[in-house]
């Protein structure tokens, strides 16, 4: 028969052993919610459009049949883009260049318009993984993260994203937009600069192409 000593030592065992499991699932609790949001953070940083309220309607408009070089004077099609007046707009053979100063470093963040290929038809998602190839460290290894199809001034366009496991300054959002004879295409470097996750996105869905 236990004495009113035992009966009072048992209680007290229990009422620890219940602290200690609540305690436990406690930590347990908060280890999984920190891991959760860091989950969330992670996924907000990556996969997010930002920015997605920026009114474009004035920001200035470029127009290639404008243009001072008489390699975009003349191409054909003519296109058009509006971009961020705060941005640095300068030319050269292989297309319009945007970035946030001039430096003078080949590795500061950039959006490039207008680069030009021969359109030889086929599936434009392929072609486009084929192309970017051929792009910044094209020896070196790739990996894809992203691959879609988008519209483009009514155009059925590839929109991929890859990354450099060696070279990150140079990972890429790359564009290829299939108009008439010539493939179009706009690259953003890197995809994780401000400049690119801030304007490339509202830049591509001004493009518009004129005969």
């Amino acid at each position: 028969m236990k004495t009113l000593n035992q009966k009072g030592i048992s209680t007290v065992a229990i009422i620890f052993i219940v602290v200690v499991i609540l305690l436990a699932g406690g930590v347990v609790w908060w280890i999984s919610s920190q891991k959760v949001n860091r989950n969330n953070k992670s996924n907000t940083n990556t996969n997010s459009v930002i920015n997605t309220n920026i009114d474009t309607s004035k920001w200035p408009t470029y127009d290639s049949s404008k243009s001072t070089l008489y390699i975009f004077k003349e191409f054909k099609p003519a296109f058009q883009f509006k971009y961020p007046s705060e941005l640095i707009m300068t030319e050269d053979r292989l297309g319009v260049y945007l970035t946030e100063e001039i430096t003078g470093s080949s590795i500061q963040p950039e959006i490039l318009i207008g680069s030009v290929d021969e359109n030889q038809g086929g599936d434009i998602l392929t072609w486009c993984k084929e192309k970017a190839k051929y792009g910044r460290n094209w020896d070196s290894p790739k990996n894809y993260l992203l691959e879609k199809i988008i519209t483009i001034d009514g155009i059925k366009s590839a929109y991929i994203k890859f990354n450099y496991p060696e070279h990150q300054n140079d990972n890429t959002t790359y564009v290829c937009i299939p108009k008439d004879d010539i493939i179009f295409g706009v690259s953003g470097i890197p995809y994780d600069s401000d400049i690119v996750t801030r304007y490339f996105d509202k830049i591509l869905e001004t493009i518009q192409f004129s005969d």
